[in-house]
């Protein structure tokens, strides 16, 4: 595993992309084209460290990442310490809002569109304008009569399509950055 992340680091430092490689590695060796003739991108996968005590619930809606870590969450995300892995469909990026013992806590699943089990595949439309939405529960999920979601259950849904697009936003606030490009060039 570590040799995977490894090479893979290796092929976006000196390529810039894992796509532009295997493009050149699959034109070379013409035998091998099959196997890559899907889409393939690249997503970071992982889920906030407190669902790892509570995977057994969730296994039925979620498939396992390759790690629980705080590392995953939008407070402290760090791309540096998470794994990733090719994803056919979209990388997606789930908050949920969960309560236990009364108290609010703050969920993050990082993945592939396909790690959310059986869900409604309507949703994939969505994705391609590299959006966030609310989405409640009974309708990211197609059977929702095997699980008692209420009402009101909703999730924040990110999805976009290119390679380890799954990060968290950029730190900087954008309000004020236009605001002091307007003074700048009002002002100059």
């Amino acid at each position: 595993m570590k040799f995977a992340l490894l090479f893979f680091s290796f092929l976006q430092q000196n390529y810039g992309s894992t796509r532009q490689y295997w493009r050149t590695w699959r034109d070379q060796h013409p035998q091998y084209r099959q196997l890559f003739s899907t889409s393939r991108i690249l997503c970071y996968s992982c889920m906030s460290p407190y669902l790892e005590h509570q995977y057994m619930y969730i296994s039925h809606l979620y498939r396992r990442p390759m790690s629980f870590t705080s590392k995953c969450d939008q407070s402290s995300f760090d791309s540096r310490f998470l794994n990733w892995k090719n994803c056919s469909d979209l990388c997606v990026i789930l908050k949920m809002n969960d309560r236990l013992g009364g108290r609010r806590r703050e969920g993050y699943l990082r993945g592939c569109m396909s790690d959310i089990i059986h869900y409604n595949q309507t949703l994939i439309a969505f994705g391609s304008t590299n959006a966030c939405f609310f989405v409640k529960l009974r309708d990211l999920f197609i059977s929702t009569e095997k699980y008692l979601f209420e009402s009101s259950d909703q999730v924040q849904l990110c999805a976009c399509h290119k390679d380890l697009c799954n990060t968290a936003p950029s730190k900087i606030p954008i309000y004020p950055l236009i605001f002091l490009i307007y003074f700048l060039i009002r002002f100059s």
